[in-house]
Protein backbone atom coordinates (compact mmCIF):
# COMPACT_ATOMS: atom_id res chain seq x y z
CA UNK A 1 0.00 0.00 0.00
CA UNK A 2 1.07 3.57 -0.55
CA UNK A 3 2.31 5.35 2.61
CA UNK A 4 -0.47 7.91 2.17
CA UNK A 5 -2.99 5.33 3.32
CA UNK A 6 -1.35 4.39 6.59
CA UNK A 7 -3.44 5.10 9.69
CA UNK A 8 -4.13 8.74 10.38
CA UNK A 9 -2.66 10.28 7.25
CA UNK A 10 -4.52 13.23 5.80
CA UNK A 11 -5.14 12.56 2.12
CA UNK A 12 -5.74 16.19 1.24
CA UNK A 13 -2.41 17.31 2.71
CA UNK A 14 -0.52 14.93 0.39
CA UNK A 15 -2.37 14.88 -2.94
CA UNK A 16 -2.53 17.94 -5.16
CA UNK A 17 -4.29 16.22 -8.00
CA UNK A 18 -5.90 15.56 -10.23
CA UNK A 19 -5.20 12.01 -9.05
CA UNK A 20 -7.37 8.97 -8.61
CA UNK A 21 -6.54 6.45 -5.88
CA UNK A 22 -8.00 2.99 -6.43
CA UNK A 23 -7.57 -0.47 -4.95
CA UNK A 24 -6.81 -3.67 -6.77
CA UNK A 25 -9.57 -6.21 -7.21
CA UNK A 26 -7.36 -9.18 -6.40
CA UNK A 27 -8.16 -8.75 -2.67
CA UNK A 28 -4.54 -7.90 -1.82
CA UNK A 29 -4.83 -4.12 -2.02
CA UNK A 30 -8.51 -3.33 -1.63
CA UNK A 31 -9.37 0.30 -0.90
CA UNK A 32 -12.23 0.36 1.61
CA UNK A 33 -14.29 3.55 1.78
CA UNK A 34 -16.11 4.13 5.08
CA UNK A 35 -19.33 5.87 4.01
CA UNK A 36 -22.31 7.04 6.11
CA UNK A 37 -24.42 4.02 5.19
CA UNK A 38 -21.94 1.30 4.24
CA UNK A 39 -18.35 0.27 3.63
CA UNK A 40 -17.43 0.20 -0.06
CA UNK A 41 -14.73 -2.48 -0.54
CA UNK A 42 -13.84 -1.49 -4.11
CA UNK A 43 -13.55 2.23 -3.54
CA UNK A 44 -11.75 5.13 -5.15
CA UNK A 45 -10.86 8.70 -4.16
CA UNK A 46 -10.58 11.52 -6.69
CA UNK A 47 -8.47 14.51 -5.62
CA UNK A 48 -8.33 17.81 -7.50
CA UNK A 49 -6.35 20.85 -6.39
CA UNK A 50 -5.53 19.32 -3.02
CA UNK A 51 -9.20 18.70 -2.20
CA UNK A 52 -11.21 15.51 -2.25
CA UNK A 53 -13.52 15.94 -5.22
CA UNK A 54 -15.38 12.63 -4.99
CA UNK A 55 -15.49 9.27 -3.24
CA UNK A 56 -17.35 6.36 -4.79
CA UNK A 57 -16.88 2.89 -6.18
CA UNK A 58 -13.83 2.43 -8.38
CA UNK A 59 -16.04 1.51 -11.31
CA UNK A 60 -18.02 4.75 -11.03
CA UNK A 61 -15.05 7.08 -10.60
CA UNK A 62 -12.91 5.41 -13.25
CA UNK A 63 -15.57 6.21 -15.80
CA UNK A 64 -15.92 9.81 -14.56
CA UNK A 65 -12.24 10.65 -14.29
CA UNK A 66 -11.30 9.87 -17.85
CA UNK A 67 -8.15 8.23 -19.17
CA UNK A 68 -5.75 11.11 -18.51
CA UNK A 69 -6.08 11.27 -14.71
CA UNK A 70 -3.18 9.38 -13.05
CA UNK A 71 -4.14 6.21 -11.15
CA UNK A 72 -2.48 5.47 -7.83
CA UNK A 73 -3.00 1.92 -6.61
CA UNK A 74 -3.28 1.65 -2.84
CA UNK A 75 -4.96 -0.43 -0.19
CA UNK A 76 -6.39 0.28 3.23
CA UNK A 77 -9.32 2.13 4.79
CA UNK A 78 -10.31 5.71 3.97
CA UNK A 79 -12.67 7.42 6.40
CA UNK A 80 -13.67 10.98 7.34
CA UNK A 81 -11.25 12.53 9.82
CA UNK A 82 -12.24 13.50 13.34
CA UNK A 83 -12.70 17.15 14.33
CA UNK A 84 -11.48 17.86 17.88
CA UNK A 85 -12.96 21.08 19.27
CA UNK A 86 -11.31 20.98 22.72
CA UNK A 87 -7.80 19.61 23.11
CA UNK A 88 -4.82 20.63 25.26
CA UNK A 89 -1.98 18.40 24.12
CA UNK A 90 -0.68 14.95 23.35
CA UNK A 91 2.43 12.74 23.26
CA UNK A 92 3.92 14.54 26.26
CA UNK A 93 3.54 18.02 24.80
CA UNK A 94 1.05 20.78 25.54
CA UNK A 95 -0.13 23.63 23.33
CA UNK A 96 0.57 25.91 26.29
CA UNK A 97 4.27 24.99 26.13
CA UNK A 98 4.36 27.86 23.67
CA UNK A 99 6.79 26.40 21.13
CA UNK A 100 6.40 25.37 17.51
CA UNK A 101 7.97 22.01 18.35
CA UNK A 102 5.27 21.34 20.97
CA UNK A 103 2.58 22.22 18.44
CA UNK A 104 4.08 19.84 15.87
CA UNK A 105 4.31 17.05 18.44
CA UNK A 106 0.68 17.41 19.51
CA UNK A 107 -0.60 17.69 15.96
CA UNK A 108 1.32 14.59 14.85
CA UNK A 109 -0.02 12.60 17.81
CA UNK A 110 -3.64 13.44 17.05
CA UNK A 111 -3.25 12.80 13.34
CA UNK A 112 -2.01 9.28 14.12
CA UNK A 113 -5.37 8.63 15.75
CA UNK A 114 -7.48 10.05 12.93
CA UNK A 115 -7.98 13.73 13.80
CA UNK A 116 -7.70 15.92 10.72
CA UNK A 117 -9.01 19.25 12.10
CA UNK A 118 -8.26 20.55 15.57
CA UNK A 119 -8.94 23.49 17.91
CA UNK A 120 -6.02 24.00 20.36
CA UNK A 121 -7.32 24.94 23.80
CA UNK A 122 -5.73 27.15 26.45
CA UNK A 123 -5.55 26.56 30.18
CA UNK A 124 -5.33 29.04 33.04
CA UNK A 125 -1.96 30.77 32.69
CA UNK A 126 -0.29 34.15 32.58
CA UNK A 127 -1.22 36.64 29.90
CA UNK A 128 2.18 36.19 28.24
CA UNK A 129 1.78 32.41 27.93
CA UNK A 130 -1.76 32.69 26.57
CA UNK A 131 -0.71 35.26 23.97
CA UNK A 132 2.25 33.08 22.92
CA UNK A 133 -0.09 30.12 22.44
CA UNK A 134 -2.61 32.15 20.43
CA UNK A 135 0.10 33.53 18.16
CA UNK A 136 1.46 30.06 17.48
CA UNK A 137 -2.07 28.92 16.80
CA UNK A 138 -2.43 31.67 14.22
CA UNK A 139 0.94 30.72 12.70
CA UNK A 140 -0.12 27.09 12.22
CA UNK A 141 -3.55 28.17 11.05
CA UNK A 142 -2.12 30.40 8.32
CA UNK A 143 0.80 28.14 7.35
CA UNK A 144 -0.37 24.57 7.97
CA UNK A 145 2.24 22.01 8.93
CA UNK A 146 2.81 19.28 6.39
CA UNK A 147 0.88 16.08 7.02
CA UNK A 148 -0.81 17.43 10.17
CA UNK A 149 -4.36 18.21 11.27
CA UNK A 150 -5.69 21.54 10.09
CA UNK A 151 -5.72 24.12 12.90
CA UNK A 152 -9.16 25.73 12.79
CA UNK A 153 -8.51 28.29 15.52
CA UNK A 154 -8.26 28.39 19.30
CA UNK A 155 -10.60 27.76 22.22
CA UNK A 156 -9.98 30.30 25.01
CA UNK A 157 -10.50 28.17 28.13
CA UNK A 158 -9.18 29.84 31.26
CA UNK A 159 -8.12 31.84 33.23
CA UNK A 160 -11.62 33.25 33.76
CA UNK A 161 -12.83 30.55 36.17
CA UNK A 162 -13.90 30.71 39.81
CA UNK A 163 -11.20 29.61 42.23
CA UNK A 164 -13.40 27.17 44.17
CA UNK A 165 -14.54 25.37 41.02
CA UNK A 166 -11.40 25.45 38.91
CA UNK A 167 -11.27 21.71 38.29
CA UNK A 168 -7.75 20.71 37.22
CA UNK A 169 -6.66 24.28 36.45
CA UNK A 170 -3.92 25.82 38.63
CA UNK A 171 -5.23 28.30 41.16
CA UNK A 172 -2.60 31.03 40.89
CA UNK A 173 -3.42 32.30 37.36
CA UNK A 174 -7.21 32.46 37.88
CA UNK A 175 -8.69 35.95 37.64
CA UNK A 176 -11.72 37.91 36.53
CA UNK A 177 -11.96 39.36 33.02
CA UNK A 178 -10.37 42.78 32.66
CA UNK A 179 -10.87 44.79 29.45
CA UNK A 180 -7.22 45.83 29.23
CA UNK A 181 -6.20 42.17 29.29
CA UNK A 182 -8.77 40.47 27.12
CA UNK A 183 -8.58 43.20 24.48
CA UNK A 184 -5.15 41.77 23.61
CA UNK A 185 -6.59 38.28 23.18
CA UNK A 186 -9.41 39.58 21.01
CA UNK A 187 -6.87 41.47 18.90
CA UNK A 188 -5.58 38.12 17.62
CA UNK A 189 -8.05 38.37 14.76
CA UNK A 190 -9.28 35.19 13.18
CA UNK A 191 -7.76 32.88 15.81
CA UNK A 192 -10.30 32.72 18.64
CA UNK A 193 -13.32 30.58 17.80
CA UNK A 194 -14.76 29.99 21.26
CA UNK A 195 -14.25 31.55 24.68
CA UNK A 196 -15.35 30.10 28.02
CA UNK A 197 -16.01 32.18 31.13
CA UNK A 198 -17.50 31.58 34.57
CA UNK A 199 -20.64 33.75 34.44
CA UNK A 200 -20.58 34.74 38.10
CA UNK A 201 -17.26 36.57 37.82
CA UNK A 202 -17.12 40.35 37.78
CA UNK A 203 -16.74 41.44 34.17
CA UNK A 204 -18.06 38.16 32.70
CA UNK A 205 -20.97 39.80 30.90
CA UNK A 206 -18.75 42.50 29.40
CA UNK A 207 -16.29 39.85 28.25
CA UNK A 208 -19.09 37.81 26.66
CA UNK A 209 -20.41 40.87 24.83
CA UNK A 210 -16.90 41.75 23.60
CA UNK A 211 -16.56 38.20 22.26
CA UNK A 212 -19.90 38.43 20.49
CA UNK A 213 -18.84 41.71 18.89
CA UNK A 214 -15.80 39.92 17.43
CA UNK A 215 -17.86 36.99 16.20
CA UNK A 216 -16.41 34.68 18.85
CA UNK A 217 -18.74 32.09 20.33
CA UNK A 218 -18.96 32.56 24.10
CA UNK A 219 -19.78 29.65 26.38
CA UNK A 220 -20.68 29.56 30.06
CA UNK A 221 -18.24 27.53 32.10
CA UNK A 222 -19.37 23.95 32.63
CA UNK A 223 -17.71 24.03 36.05
CA UNK A 224 -20.44 24.23 38.75
CA UNK A 225 -21.10 27.66 40.22
CA UNK A 226 -22.03 28.62 43.77
CA UNK A 227 -25.62 29.63 44.30
CA UNK A 228 -26.42 31.68 47.35
CA UNK A 229 -29.63 31.42 49.36
CA UNK A 230 -31.05 34.21 47.24
CA UNK A 231 -30.00 32.46 44.05
CA UNK A 232 -27.71 33.54 41.27
CA UNK A 233 -29.07 35.13 38.14
CA UNK A 234 -27.10 36.34 35.17
CA UNK A 235 -28.59 36.87 31.75
CA UNK A 236 -26.99 38.03 28.54
CA UNK A 237 -29.12 38.84 25.54
CA UNK A 238 -27.49 38.90 22.13
CA UNK A 239 -28.53 41.10 19.25
CA UNK A 240 -30.13 38.10 17.57
CA UNK A 241 -32.47 37.74 20.54
CA UNK A 242 -30.85 34.58 21.92
CA UNK A 243 -30.20 34.56 25.63
CA UNK A 244 -27.67 32.89 27.85
CA UNK A 245 -29.16 32.58 31.32
CA UNK A 246 -27.63 31.23 34.52
CA UNK A 247 -29.93 30.83 37.48
CA UNK A 248 -30.68 28.63 40.46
Amino acid sequence: ALPIFRAGVNIQSQFRGPELAVGRRDHHDLLFLVLPDRVEPHGAVLVRGGRIAAVASAEELLSQAGPHVPRLVAGGFVAPGYIDLHVHGGAGADFMDGTAEAFRTVLAAHLRHGTTSIVPTTTAASQERILAMLRLCRQFQQAPAKNAPRVLGAHFYGPYFRHEARGCHPAAPLRSPQPAEYAQYLAEAGVLLTATVAPELDGAEEFARACRAQGIRDEPSAIPVDVSADGLGVEIEAEDGHQIAFSE
